[in-house]
């Protein structure tokens, strides 16, 4: 069995796990709490991710074709330390933290832990003790979680973790150690002391991305958008909310992506449909937004468009997330910033959604 016809194997094997899960435990409630924007009188279409499993195949992912460029830190694919060769930034709500350039992406207590879900240049991870170094955080990605006796198989650093602060000896010079930074958990695991201190030394407050948005509030910077500027990247902004009808949407990843891919963008944005209502009898309850800035090299916003993906389209120039005309999300307007770690993080649309059933971002159909 070749690698396409084991991930359609597998992908095949999850839609069944999804088709017979219970969508009644406490993970799902947390994929489908959200924010709904109202329409009286209209039938109200909820998150459509039935369990953590169907979570893991509907979400934007565009990075499984080995054909498509790496979505390391050297090439743009996430926000990186621009003094520190090797490392990039990852970031979550009030907190930013430095980590190797090379680590992949997981899940953290209290959702899944300790195991990497996929690794920098997008594939995958299926066994549980594969030796993935990661970033978690606390979003459902798959139903297949496994706890460990003794150390974990690679470093971990966890964001937003449901963990006491302190430390804990996990064997064999394991140490996993929790601090609190700026509101969040911040937990760093590894059996090498000199790494776990310059992990937590880079600590600090996020400074990418607002690190909340009100749901029904602006998204203006202080200056807001300047359209006068050239603007040369573009900054991926994912927020999430919680609870059943919170009102503030926290950061859950960023990055500053390259003038390639801001190109991109642009050119698929360009060539999309004329903006409209892409859910006109339909109340929608939303729990994930991408916010796209295009950047100047110091920070301006020259534009900024909400993704919605739900009833999946692009509220061009975008002032909230609470816009209804969007234009038509297509898989060429997605594959510029699907990269890094988005696929991780980001649910995103299913073949339920309205308007979607033509075609499923990252081919899972």
């Amino acid at each position: 069995m070749d690698d396409a016809e084991l991930e359609r194997a597998m992908r095949d094997g999850l839609e069944r796990r999804a088709a017979l899960a219970d969508d009644s435990v406490p993970v799902t409630d947390r994929a489908r709490t959200a924010a709904r924007r109202r329409r009286g009188g209209r039938i109200a279409i909820g998150l459509v991710a039935a369990s953590v499993a169907a979570v893991s195949l509907v979400g934007v992912v565009l990075d499984d074709d080995p054909s498509r460029p790496s979505t390391s830190a050297s090439d743009g694919g996430s926000a990186a330390d621009p003094g520190a060769a090797g490392w990039r930034t990852e970031y979550w709500a009030d907190l930013a933290v430095d980590v190797p350039a090379d680590w992949g992406w997981g899940s953290a207590p209290p959702v899944c832990g300790p195991r990497a879900s996929r690794t920098v240049d997008g594939r995958r991870v299926v066994a549980f003790d594969e030796a993935v170094p990661y970033v978690g955080r606390p979003l459902a990605q798959t139903d297949m979680c496994a706890s460990l006796d003794g150390p974990p198989p690679a470093p971990y650093v966890w964001l937003g973790a449901d963990v006491e602060t302190g430390t804990v000896d996990l064997g064999d010079d394991w140490v996993q150690e929790t601090v609190e930074v700026n509101g969040s958990r911040l937990t760093v695991a590894t059996d090498d002391p000199a790494l776990r201190a310059r992990i937590l030394g880079s600590a600090r407050g996020g400074a990418a991305c607002l690190s909340e948005v009100e749901v029904s509030g602006t998204l203006d910077h202080d200056g807001g958008v300047d359209a006068t500027r050239q603007p040369s990247g573009l900054r991926v902004c994912v927020y999430r909310t919680t609870e059943a009808g919170e009102a503030v949407a926290r950061l859950a990843y960023a990055a500053v992506l390259g003038a390639a891919r801001l190109a991109s963008y642009r050119a698929a944005r360009g060539a999309g449909e004329q903006p409209r209502d892409q859910c006109p009898s339909a109340d929608v309850v939303e729990s994930e937004w991408v916010v796209l800035e295009q950047v100047t090299d110091d920070g301006t916003v020259t534009d900024r468009d909400v993704v919605h993906l739900v009833c999946p389209g692009i509220d061009l120039e975008g002032a909230d997330l609470g816009g209804f005309e969007t234009v038509r999300l297509m898989p060429e307007m997605v594959a510029p910033w699907a990269v890094g770690g988005v696929p991780a993080v980001v649910y995103g649309p299913s073949v339920s959604s309205p308007g979607f059933a033509d075609y499923v971002i990252g081919g899972l159909g």
